[in-house]
């Protein structure tokens, strides 16, 4: 005869063992690592929740740009009309003014460029400074908004430059998050500090710059969430249609295909074909020179015309980059890059050829950090 009283001893003996060994269990953890908990508790309410994802990312991005864009109309304001008029430096004019100092500001020097492309397409010039020097992947975009709504020339160029700045504080946020998930406050950090960094003032002009951000953050999240490869060559394609120096991120992008591949062998096949998809922009651009001007590479010989010293054989040229020649000849009277014989009427503060090279060795000097810590990936390496 079955007797239920054993079995009911029984679930009462297994039921006490559970619980003790789940209050050791709990008492061991607490023991090990009593601050763990707390730890844990204090990131998950550092990092934002799922159903406030949209929300956080939108307020910090809002938080980054709105004040330091009225810093920068600000300081445009002050700077135009009170504080040095007289020394603006001449700038090409390719398109008529704006009525507005400040719109008008935001679309000087290269702005010009692609304000005319956008308006007037590419021309091309052997023997002077051209327009196919300027690439076409952001005049396409501002020919587009253009056409499809009633806003002047400048007014488009900066909205343009402006909503791909917006987007492109987004995808930092999204890709510090992805990088570096375990630490929470990392992410707006760095937006903060891509918002202060002095040269985020060409981001709000009438530039490629924010364009070219935006696809390289693009490619960089990407990368990090292992997207397909044809769509990461895609990106980087556009990249190449952007800026003449875009052709560098095809190194991270070839890294990023040989850490996928499970040998050298299928590496090496999947780089025949990302590899040409990944120029699909600079390719398609060497077309249309070679159709439009009889000559793919105009946008290399056009370059002439811009240098401030004429081109060194390659030995020198190598022995004067071993010399950061370059670097300190920019204060060095009587050189051929002398800071004041570019910027003339302007104090060595407000010299943007000076502040450059300052820029340039403080860059350098932080790639170093950052490799040296480990807080730059490979791909970020190779690209700075």
């Amino acid at each position: 005869m079955f007797d239920y009283r054993l079995l009911a001893r029984k679930r009462r003996d297994t039921m006490a063992h559970q619980s003790l060994e789940t209050w050791k269990s709990a008492s061991k953890g607490s023991s090990m690592d009593p601050d763990g908990e707390k730890a844990a508790r204090h990131e998950d309410l550092m990092a934002p929740q799922p159903a406030s994802a949209c929300l956080w990312i939108v307020g910090r991005t809002l938080a980054a740009y709105v004040p330091t864009l009225l810093l920068i109309l600000l300081g445009v304001k002050l700077g135009t009309g009170l504080l040095m008029p007289a020394a603006r430096p001449p700038s090409p004019r390719h398109v008529p003014p704006a009525d507005d100092v400040v719109l008008d500001t935001l679309t000087l020097w290269d702005g010009q460029w692609y304000l005319e492309i956008a308006a007037r397409g590419y021309s091309y010039h052997s023997q002077r400074q051209s327009a196919v020097a300027f690439f076409p992947a952001y005049p396409v975009l501002v020919r587009a908004v253009l056409k499809l709504t009633p806003l002047s020339l400048q007014w488009a160029g900066l909205i343009v430059s402006h909503t791909l700045l917006l987007a492109a504080y987004t995808l930092l946020l999204l890709y510090a998050r992805q990088r570096f998930g375990q630490s929470p406050k990392v992410a707006p950090y760095a937006l903060a500090a891509l918002a202060v960094f002095p040269t985020g003032f060409f981001l709000r002009m009438a530039y490629s710059e924010s364009l070219f951000l935006v696809l390289c953050l693009a490619a960089f999240l990407g990368m990090e969430r292992r997207w397909p490869l044809a769509g990461l060559a895609a990106i980087v394609g556009a990249i190449t249609a952007t800026r003449s120096v875009g052709v560098a991120m095809l190194l991270p992008l070839a890294m990023h295909v040989c850490e996928r591949s499970a040998s050298w062998r299928q590496a090496a096949g999947r780089l025949l074909w990302v590899g040409p998809l990944a120029v699909w922009g600079l390719a398609a651009y060497m077309a249309y020179q070679g159709w439009a001007f009889g000559e793919p590479l105009a946008f290399v010989k056009t370059q002439q015309f811009w240098r401030m010293r004429p081109p060194l054989p390659a030995g020198e040229m190598l022995v004067t980059l071993a010399s950061w020649e370059p670097i300190w000849s920019v204060y060095l009277p009587g050189a051929p890059g002398y800071w004041a014989d570019i910027d003339p009427g302007i104090p060595l503060l407000l010299s943007y050829h000076s502040a450059n090279c300052v820029a340039f060795v403080g860059a350098i000097a932080l790639l170093g950090v950052g490799g040296i810590k480990g807080w730059l990936s490979r791909g970020e390496l190779v690209l700075g």
